[in-house]
């Protein structure tokens, strides 16, 4: 306590979490050369969870110290007690680094940030006005908004206009606050997202009728938990025709390196090497939903990213989805499958290539070589590690 001569405790926001009203507190402390550090924290109970470091949002002059220097203790008295700790190289953030995106490199000792997300669920169609000229003009099949899927006109369900859904890519213990904004006509909706306990938070674990009501037509709802189990997920509509219909997305919880058991087996881990299988088909979730029930249906394709064509098609000229990779390096495919109407098992590989599996659902498995990864609907998300060597 040597450097600091004041601090404040002040409360600025009421929570309601899991049922427990929680507050979140901003504590400032100012050290005797004048500068001010701010932490945010909620208090749920008895018990603390650090939630974000604030800085550009104030009108003083930005801390110093950098953020993973300070370490907060809280007692049950509400007693604060500021200490400055060295950070380990590679362990922390640069102190340049504004922290604007949860899409960040996770650093063991770096706070954990609260991650606002928008995602609005509305009707959609495949090659829309916003592909242009697509495919005669293969670059307008990749402009913004353009969903192209197997090259069949259709209409369908979308999350920010984007088959899969948007990415989501946080740190372990992140805090992310989800609005949910419903715009489809006649359907109630909820948003699962798979792989995370809500140990803390159970009643945002997205199951309608069970841990909530689902979000009526024209009304928004916002998720609030903790990204608390790293690994490849996904989100997803908790309705099957909602999700054949495109209401889904991955879900990647990522870990410091030094917390990863699996970090020595890979070389590149980012977005660019997420695959997102989906099972689709030209007609509605509906209707996939109802035929599913007859031996005889089946889906007319799987989608990769959300692109693909019909087998044996040769006049669809819709786009494929392509990942570029280097010369032996060490490539970690996330691979998460929503599993489909019918909720077969998928076989995905890489030809002339072997894949080592290294995580089912976010656990890490003992490593084994295969050629081709099985995914049934009860494992929805596998990590392997492709290496180019040709």
């Amino acid at each position: 306590m040597s450097d600091y001569d004041d601090s404040s405790i002040s409360y600025i926001e009421n929570w309601e979490v899991g049922g427990q009203l929680s507050r979140a507190l901003s504590i400032e402390s100012k050290n005797k050369r004048k500068e001010r550090d701010v932490v945010v924290v909620v208090v749920v109970g008895m018990t603390t969870y650090f939630l974000n470091w604030y800085r550009t949002s104030l009108s003083y002059s930005d801390p110093k110290v950098h953020p993973t220097e300070i370490r907060t203790l809280i007692s049950p008295s509400s007693e604060v007690e500021l200490n400055t700790t060295s950070a380990l190289a590679n362990y922390a953030t640069e102190a340049d680094v504004d922290f604007a995106s949860c899409e960040r490199p996770c650093k063991m000792m770096d706070w954990p940030m609260i991650c606002r997300i928008k995602l609005t669920f509305e009707v959609y169609q495949t090659y829309s006005r916003s592909c242009g000229n697509c495919p005669r003009n293969s670059t307008d099949c990749f402009k913004k908004y353009c969903i192209t899927a197997d090259g069949f006109q259709r209409g369908l369900l979308t999350a920010n206009r984007q088959l899969p859904g948007p990415l989501i890519q946080v740190c372990e213990n992140d805090i992310m606050l989800v609005d949910v904004v419903n715009r489809i006509p006649g359907q109630e909706l909820a948003v699962h997202w798979r792989g995370q306990p809500q140990k803390e938070t159970p009643v945002m674990d997205g199951v309608p009728m069970i841990t909530q009501c689902p979000v009526p037509s024209y009304t928004t709802f916002q998720y609030k938990f903790r990204a608390s189990r790293p690994g490849t997920h996904l989100w997803h509509a908790h309705t099957g025709s909602q999700i054949v219909d495109g209401l889904f997305g991955a879900l990647i919880v990522r870990q410091a390196d030094g917390k990863d058991p699996l970090r020595y087996l890979y070389d590149v881990d980012d977005k660019n090497y997420v695959v997102v299988v989906s099972d689709w088909s030209h007609g509605s979730g509906v209707q996939r939903i109802v035929s599913s029930r007859s031996s005889a249906s089946s889906s007319d394709m799987l989608l990769i990213n959300g692109r693909g064509q019909g087998v044996g098609d040769s006049d669809n000229l819709a786009p494929l989805t392509a990942f570029s990779v280097d010369q032996n390096v060490r490539y970690r495919l996330r691979i998460a499958y929503t599993g489909g109407s019918r909720g077969c098992p998928i076989s995905v590989k890489v030809d002339g290539h072997v894949l080592t599996i290294i995580a089912l659902d976010g656990n890490p498995v003992e490593p084994r070589d295969v050629t081709a990864v099985s995914i049934s609907p009860d494992i929805h998300a596998t990590d392997s590690v492709k290496i180019s060597d040709d």
